[in-house]
């Protein structure tokens, strides 16, 4: 469960990068900055268990999403307040 290197990167993606760049393009449009705050937070909490049921609906392979969900929620205990300072 520790995962592979595809793994770090989603979830980096996801945590940190992703809310990152989506609260700067908020702010170049000029939305208000407690919006802004809020929707950042939202953006970098961990991957949802629904790409988990996704898979299990669809028949595929689901050992890829539940490591990415096992990944990020243990990161994101780390990267929710490194991105709440960052705001």
């Amino acid at each position: 469960m520790l995962g592979s290197r595809v793994v770090y990167a989603t979830t980096a993606f996801r945590l940190l990068i992703l809310p990152l760049l989506l609260y700067a393009i908020f702010r170049v449009i000029g939305f208000d900055s407690l919006v802004v705050n809020i929707n950042t937070l939202i953006i970098a909490m961990p991957v949802a268990t629904y790409g988990t049921f996704l898979c299990l609906r669809y028949g595929r392979d689901t050992t890829l999403i539940t490591e990415i969900t096992f990944i990020s929620t243990l990161l994101s205990v780390l990267t929710i307040p490194l991105v709440a300072q960052l705001l």
